[in-house]
């Protein structure tokens, strides 16, 4: 981190991870919208399906969901480490490569945190088929875990846009 310039650290300090945050806010609010829909207005539209059916869904979507954490992480390295070693695209000034820093590690946020907003997803599925509330809870819970574990990270965008630097001075 010691080769950045003073000007690429000062835009990582004042705005590089405000966007990324900006969009995990959102997409716990959307879940916390989803909680307080599912337990203050959705009795009217719940279905009641047989235990049978409603415990093979559920275990489908425990499965999904449990699956979906190591392929969030893998997903998240993968794109990490692209959004580090693809060349920049047309003029290599330092604003340009804090734009391209900052646009690729939105992307890879919005990658993960549409995975775990998925699980949450999935609990008020359920308990729109007739689950009782500790489902929603569970997968709310697990999505909680999720946006927390793969949540904005200063030292993964660092790293991004250091590496993107590193490019344009070879």
């Amino acid at each position: 981190m010691s080769d950045l310039s003073p000007s690429l650290k000062n835009a990582h300090y004042s705005d590089g991870l405000r966007l990324p945050w900006i969009a995990l806010g959102l997409m716990l609010s959307a879940l916390l919208g989803l909680i307080v829909f599912g337990i203050n207005y959705a009795e009217p539209w719940r279905q009641a399906l047989a235990e049978a059916e409603r415990v093979s869904i559920r275990s489908w979507f425990y499965g999904i969901g449990i699956a979906l954490f190591p392929l969030t992480n893998l997903l998240r390295h993968m794109q990490l480490r692209l959004s580090q070693t693809m060349p920049l695209e047309g003029e290599k000034e330092s604003t340009q490569i804090v734009i391209t820093a900052k646009r690729r590690y939105l992307q890879t946020i919005l990658v993960s945190m549409s995975m775990m907003e998925t699980v949450g997803i999935f609990g008020f599925v359920l308990f729109m088929l007739g689950d009782p509330i500790n489902s929603l809870w569970m997968f709310m819970g697990m999505a909680a875990l999720g946006f927390y574990l793969y949540r904005p990270q200063c030292r993964d965008y660092l790293s991004v846009l250091e590496a993107l630097h590193h490019q344009e001075t070879c």
